[in-house]
């Protein structure tokens, strides 16, 4: 059984919430995290917020969309492969590193953030911090290095945005990155003022 309970203050809009039970041959879980391993990630950041705004703008949402804010199916196929995985969702990429760096006890430096241009200018402009943005349907997955063109080759939305060292923390750019602020409280700020 897995799940993820979340606050938001600024939400008071109807919250659908899902117990799913099951049995499973094996687990993957965060904390298998070696110096060596790469991380990639299965789709690009931030196509939940862009729904979420969307919605609050009033747009029609494709069934499409929707369908693309789960990532289980790349879970699935990907499991065997990987030595840990991690959704993005509460606390968006910034929380998600941080939370395998910490179970595993090692250092992730990010090279890459994989995110649609627009997707990331539109974003911006609203002053939501992309990093910390929930990002359902988007997978991380860490791999040893002798396994990363096997995992690339399997979709092309799966990217390359990491390696892992010996250490602790998450960095980007030499900086260490840390969890930012609530994202869905910022859209609904944005909307009250409009």
């Amino acid at each position: 059984l897995g799940g993820h309970t979340g606050f938001y203050p600024d939400v008071n809009a109807p919250v659908v919430s899902v117990t799913a039970l099951g049995r499973a041959e094996r687990i993957t879980t965060c904390d298998r995290i070696k110096p060596g391993d790469c991380i990639i990630q299965y789709r690009p950041l931030c196509e939940e917020m862009e729904i979420v705004i969307d919605y609050a703008q009033g747009k029609h949402i494709d069934r499409d969309r929707i369908e693309r804010l789960s990532c289980l199916n790349m879970a699935l196929k990907l499991q065997s492969h990987v030595s840990s995985m991690h959704d993005i969702t509460e606390g968006g990429l910034a929380t998600a590193l941080m939370e395998m760096s910490v179970r595993s006890g090692v250092r992730i430096d990010l090279d890459h953030i994989y995110i649609e241009d627009r997707v990331r200018k539109r974003l911006e402009d609203m002053g939501i911090d992309i990093l910390s943005a929930s990002s359902t349907g988007v997978l991380l997955a860490s791999c040893p290095q002798d396994r990363l063109d096997e995992v690339l080759g399997m979709d092309d939305e799966i990217k390359l945005i990491g390696r892992v060292k010996e250490g602790s923390g998450v960095f980007y750019e030499e900086k260490p990155l840390t969890p930012g602020r609530d994202a869905y409280g910022g859209i609904i700020k944005w909307r009250k003022s409009q």
